[in-house]
Parts: structure tokens; sequence; C-alpha cells
């Protein structure tokens, strides 16, 4: 039975994992969707970084734009607290500082609006402050963009290098599967997009509705990505690979958990329900086969029979486990084979969240207070616009 359970929750995965889809570099001049570089000339790129207290991160990020097709980099300082305004400005970005944060707003959203009205480029690429491009990666960018167009974004490969970072392992492979970004059968018309990276020109920013659109909204990436299709844009979600990648929380346990505890709960409210259905079944079999293996295991340990379909089936998931992780991050083995941790984590931070959204009680990021449910009296034009 437990065998069973295991293939099934593998089967569902394959589904979604089965055709991992990357932006790869490509060679001087040519572009690996086959596209001449000299093609996408016209476009005049603006990159937009939303930053508070990120004085740590913006390094990392502004070293790796420096030399890229870059028209302009804006730094949006999210009144910060650290020294974010003078490292952005010792790297020649252009710093402004964001106003005073509307009680309709949420601090992401208010900066990313505020830089975009500021942005002169063709095109509008917000990047986190944690991420770091490949030399040819906004090449890429536009390529794809050029291809598919509407909103493009695309989920950086996470590098993780202190072991509490490990504990991501799941949430990062739920945000993917609920992504659509390894649909073997891939649509340009999804309802879902990642927050690190966005690309979408201004034509289509403005139509959209810009942040604006979706000003309260917490998780403001696939508020943006319903709103894009629900006006008739294509939605495209992919992995960077090696060519963006990024640091997720450097800042501690805390910080972990504090981001997730706001993203991952509400993220699954404004996801489709196809792929929420298929995470579920995938954590529940994941689950079943740990929970299993243990239950065998010490059962074996006190006089009982040896949990061979057990001990099988965990095995199965924990290679399994290994593949999926491979393709999102840096991930150890060793969390593939422990997977159950970052797994019961995930579980009580998704308890955690959907209880603070049922409340309605705010969440803590960055110092600042976040609601974990969009407020009623300012409800966001992608909501006014799902329920007519």
């Amino acid at each position: 039975m437990i065998l069973a359970v295991a293939v099934i929750g593998i089967g569902v995965a394959w589904l979604a994992f089965a055709k991992p889809l990357r932006l790869v570099q490509g060679a001087a001049g040519t572009l690996a969707d086959g596209t001449n570089s000299s093609e996408t000339d016209d476009v005049s790129l603006s990159v937009i970084v939303p930053a508070r207290n990120e004085a740590g991160s913006l390094p990392t990020l502004l070293r790796s734009l420096s030399g890229s097709r870059a028209f302009e980099i804006i730094v949006v300082d999210d009144h910060s607290t650290d020294d974010t305004a003078a490292m952005a400005q010792s790297f020649g970005a252009i710093v402004i500082a964001a106003p005073d944060l509307p009680s309709d707003w949420s601090g992401k959203n208010w900066a990313c609006s505020t830089g975009a009205a500021a942005a002169t480029g063709t095109h509008l690429l917000f990047l986190d402050a944690d991420v770091a491009v490949g030399p040819d990666t906004l090449d890429e960018l536009v390529a794809t963009h050029q291809r598919h167009g509407g909103l493009v974004s695309v989920q950086p490969f996470h590098r993780t290098e202190r072991p509490y970072e490990e504990l991501s392992a799941v949430f990062n492979a739920v945000a993917a599967m609920g992504s659509g970004c390894f649909s073997a059968r891939r649509t340009d018309h999804g309802r879902a997009a990642f927050g690190p990276s966005m690309f979408v020109s201004q034509d289509d920013y403005e139509r959209i509705g810009g942040h604006a659109a979706v000003r309260n909204e917490v998780v403001e990436d696939m508020a943006l990505a319903i709103r894009a299709a629900d006006v008739g844009l294509p939605v495209t979600a992919w992995l960077g690979g090696r060519s963006m990648s990024f640091r997720m929380y450097p800042d501690g346990f805390r910080s972990l958990l504090e981001g997730w505890t706001k993203n991952i709960a509400m993220g699954a409210r404004l996801a489709s329900p196809v792929p929420v259905a298929a995470t579920v079944v995938w954590v529940v079999a994941l689950a079943a086969v740990a929970s299993a293996f243990v239950t065998g295991a010490i059962d074996w340990a006190t006089g009982g029979s040896p949990p061979i379909a057990a001990a099988l089936a965990w095995l199965l998931m924990v290679i399994h486990v290994r593949v999926v992780l491979s393709r999102l991050g840096s991930f150890r083995t060793l969390t593939a084979v422990l997977y159950v941790v970052p797994l019961a984590l995930f579980i009580a931070v998704f308890i955690r969240s959907g209880w603070s959204a049922v409340r309605g009680a705010d969440v803590t990021w960055r110092g600042r207070a976040v609601p974990s449910r969009t407020r009623r009296a300012g409800r966001s034009a992608a909501s006014e616009t799902r329920t007519g």
C-alpha cells in the first residue's frame, strides 16, 4: 500500500516536474532560443529594485548587473534603516526614496510602483535585491519576452550556504509546482509568476494597471499574473538555472520563517486549483511515506518485522526529492535524505500562515507589519476583475 502511495506521489510530481524550463545562457550574438541579439537592440531596459534594509544583498546584485544591457538601474529605498541608499549610490544606481507608505498599499508594491513611475526604458525588469544575474541573462530575458510577450517571470536558482537555509527545500518545490514552470504542456497563458524577477514592457505594465492594480496584495507576483491573464496578456514562468540565482534568507532562521509565513498559504489562495491539488497530493504522499518508514523502523527496533515496503518507498522518495531539489537550488543530498524535516516545517508554516489569514492577523516582514489578507477597504483591481 505505501509503495502505491509513493508511486502516486512521484507520478503526480513527475507530471509537474518532468520538463523544467530554464533560461539558459547563449553564446555571444546568439541567444538560447535562436534569436539573434541584434533583433533586441531596440529594447531599452529599466531595472527596478525595491530595497528595504538590503545593504548586505545589493552589492552582489549590482556587481552582476555591471556591464549588462540595463539602460538604467533604479533602486527604490523603501524606508530602510541601514545603508541601503548609500550602498546603491556607490555602484552608480539611481536611488529614489519611496514616499510615505499609503494605508492601502503594501510596502513592496509601493516601492515597485514608485520605481516604475521614474523609469524611462521601453521595458521594465523588477528584481529583488537578493538576486544575481549572469552575463547574458538580461539578453535571454529580452529574447524570451519577444518570443512569448506579456509578463515573463523567473524563479532564481536558490543558493544555500548555511544549514538552516536547507529548510526552504519543500517551500521552493511547492512554489515551482504552483507556477507551471515545469509544465510538459507549455502554454503562454498561465496565472502564476515569481516575484524575484518579473519582466514586462512599459505598455503592458500600464495595461495591467501596474502595481496599483494589486496595491494591497501580500503575494503581489501571483496577483499580477492573474491581473495580466485577466486583461488577455500571456504569462510565463521559468527557472533561472545557473543564469539567475538568489540567496533567499541570509539573515537567519527568523527571516526564513517570516518570509514563508507571509507567502505560502496566501499564494495557495491565488494559485490555480489544478496545481494546488497536485501539490496537496505530493505533500500528502511525502508525509505518508515518511510516517510509514519512521513507524516501521520503530516497530522493527522493538522486535517487529523489518519495514521492507516502507523502506523501499522512502528510498524512492529520497531519490525523487533529490532530483527535484537539484533543479531548484544547491540543496544538499542530506536534505533529501532527511526531507521529513523541511516537510514538517512546511506543514507547520502553512497551517500558521493559513490561520493568520483566516483571523486577518498581520504578519511581520523586515520590521513592518504586513496584512495576511487583502483589506476589505482597499480591494485590488485584480480582485475586482475576478469577482466582476
